[in-house]
């Protein structure tokens, strides 16, 4: 247990103190105005915590905690211990903060890979999904799609880079030539994506990805080099 309770502030608002540390730290709080401020500064944060599932940080979050810091009470008390006190105080609460950010973040990435795999898993899933294997010069690709939904995934490992500036491309072969279905860049040489197809593309004749400029292209500008007759 710490001599200094002006520190268990933070530990107060979430909850972690044991029985005996609270109970000191509850009678110190009823004649100590800066820890009760500090309480209130932590447990707004800990909310925030405690809610961070939304894919999108807040707009503002970061910067409303870090103005909040920068307006903490800058009267230079009588005791230097308490001053000392306060700017460890400080520091804690914008520990706090950065996890929150972070936290919320993360959850947004994670959200993010959530809701691909979810996509993928309903076109994987479809009635009418139809599994086609590509042949080409590195390792294996394969597409499934679905024309009831108008979408498709990619599936690939053992791709190699497309180079720098550069994406793979793949094409929805119909009678009328190659229509653009999607970009993508492999991770590490492996690729999931799901693409919304053209109309047009929903029932092709053939799948085929070529390399090309970041952005793509309008038609293929270099040679197929996967391909498959559906």
């Amino acid at each position: 247990m710490t001599n200094d309770v002006h520190h268990l502030a933070a530990a107060y608002a979430l909850d972690a103190l044991d029985a005996d540390e609270r109970a000191m730290f509850e009678t110190h709080l009823e004649g100590c105005e800066a820890c009760r401020a500090d309480v209130a500064d932590f447990a707004g944060v800990a909310g925030e915590l405690a809610t961070a599932t939304a894919a999108t940080p807040p707009s503002g979050l970061r910067d409303a905690v870090l103005s909040d810091i920068a307006q903490t009470r800058q009267e230079r008390p009588a005791v230097r211990q308490l001053d000392q006190a306060r700017r460890q105080r400080s520091g804690v609460l914008l520990a706090v903060a950065a996890a929150v950010i972070g936290l919320i973040a993360g959850a947004a990435i994670v959200l993010s890979v959530i809701d691909r795999s979810s996509d993928a898993d309903v076109v994987l899933s479809a009635p009418d999904a139809i599994t086609t294997p590509l042949e080409g010069t590195d390792g294996s690709v394969r597409v499934v799609w679905s024309t009831e939904l108008g979408q498709a995934v990619l599936l690939g490992d053992g791709l190699a880079d497309p180079g720098d500036g550069r994406e793979y491309e793949l094409w929805a072969i119909v009678e009328d030539g190659p229509l653009p279905a999607g970009l993508f860049t492999p991770d590490d040489g492996s690729v999931e994506s799901v693409f919304d197809l053209d109309p047009d593309a929903t029932s092709p004749a053939a799948w085929g990805i070529t390399n090309e400029p970041e952005g793509g292209s309008p038609a293929p500008t270099g040679d197929i080099l996967y391909f498959a007759e559906v």
